[in-house]
């Protein structure tokens, strides 16, 4: 799973893995952070070898973390994920995380449910600047605890 700020180029982290194995350009994972995070949904990329078959691997993109409070992705949302109890198409609220009564929360998740691998995304232009109050610091920290 790939997390960090929004517009630190998530989706267009995966669009170039993509386009690198197909062999083409593509640009499946939608990216454009004007405006703070444009994933708004949690998507699962499978990307495709042969007909009918799939790398061994799925990317899972999230919306971007940011530092005010009603915008961005829950924190919780990530730590639920990665457990793997968020399923493909669940639309994050950046106020409150995924209910169990959401269609899209996953009860019994499968251990091939669940994130094996958290990547932390940053822009380049900003790598000297990580500090403290750094959102992607922050969750970190918070995974540290728990």
């Amino acid at each position: 799973m790939l997390y960090g700020p929004a517009g630190a180029g998530k989706s267009s982290f995966i669009n170039s893995v993509d386009s690198v194995l197909r062999g083409k350009i593509t640009r499946r994972a939608a990216a454009d952070a004007l405006f703070g995070s444009f994933t708004t949904k949690y998507r699962e990329y499978k990307i495709p070898k042969v007909p009918g078959t799939h790398y061994p691997f799925v990317f899972n993109d999230i919306m971007g973390l940011e530092r005010e409070a009603a915008r961005g992705v829950c924190l919780e949302d990530i730590k639920l994920a990665m457990k793997g109890h968020v399923n493909n198409g669940y639309k994050f609220n950046p106020i409150s995380a995924i209910s169990e009564d959401n269609q899209h929360y996953n009860r019994d998740p499968s251990l091939n449910d669940r994130v094996h691998v958290l990547v932390c995304v940053i822009p380049g232009s900003t790598a000297g600047l990580q500090n403290d109050d750094n959102p992607s610091q922050l969750l970190t920290e918070d995974f540290e605890k728990s």
